[in-house]
């Protein structure tokens, strides 16, 4: 998936969030903010830190809330590799199951240029959070999720992959205007097979974004 696809995506997201018809059981919501991050392939091998901007939206309704996100960011070795540029998607479908607790399925997509840099990933994710409020406009959530079918562009598979999330929002001075965190954390215990046999190329990293959203 391209940059501009993406960029194409979340900005269809914000207007359909934008222009939707108000409803008593209707969530909408938007924010923008700055990630950084860490990433790392082979273990230690191979590491990089990163920084750019995020975006997000999502429309809710009822139980069921329609999550997009976005982030673009730009990654240096720490030590030995190159330089590149790691554009994020991240679309959800979330169900609440009881005031706390929700279950969501979606997908993941990874996009590195120059493609040799890193590795651009696909999977789906199929997950859980619960939520816990703290004050009107303010909880903390923690989710985890299995990250399953994943696609890598160097070729290989994952048999297990993971991600686990924690997420705080808190609303200082109105319930429509708050300010956000989120930390979030993926493991893939990437495998391919060379003429010497397989090899093992797990790939991990974690963000962190920092923003403001603001509730319709």
């Amino acid at each position: 998936m391209s940059a501009a696809t993406v960029r194409a995506i979340v900005a269809a997201v914000a207007l359909v969030a934008a222009m939707a018809p108000r409803a008593d059981a209707q969530r909408l919501s938007a924010g923008a903010g700055y990630a950084f991050a860490e990433y790392a392939e082979q273990g230690a091998s191979l590491r990089f830190a990163g920084d750019g901007i995020a975006g997000h939206a999502a429309i809710g309704w009822r139980r069921f809330d329609l999550l997009a996100s976005a982030a673009r960011l730009a990654f240096e070795p720490e030590a030995a590799g190159e330089s590149f540029d790691l554009v994020q998607m991240d679309v959800r479908v979330r169900a609440r199951l009881t005031r706390v607790a929700s279950a969501e399925v979606g997908f993941l997509q990874r996009d590195v240029t120059p493609l040799h840099a890193a590795q651009s990933v696909g999977t789906l994710r199929i997950g859980a959070l619960a939520a816990f409020p703290l004050a009107p406009g303010s909880d903390v959530t923690v989710r985890g999720a299995w990250l399953a079918g994943s696609a890598f562009s160097g070729g290989g598979a994952a048999p297990f992959a993971m991600e686990v999330g924690l997420n705080a929002s808190y609303a200082p001075w109105s319930e429509r205007v708050r300010i956000t965190g989120d930390l979030e954390f993926q493991r893939f215990d990437r495998r391919t097979s060379t003429a010497g046999g397989r090899l093992d190329a797990p790939i991990q990293s974690t963000m962190a974004r920092i923003g403001v959203t603001v509730v319709r």
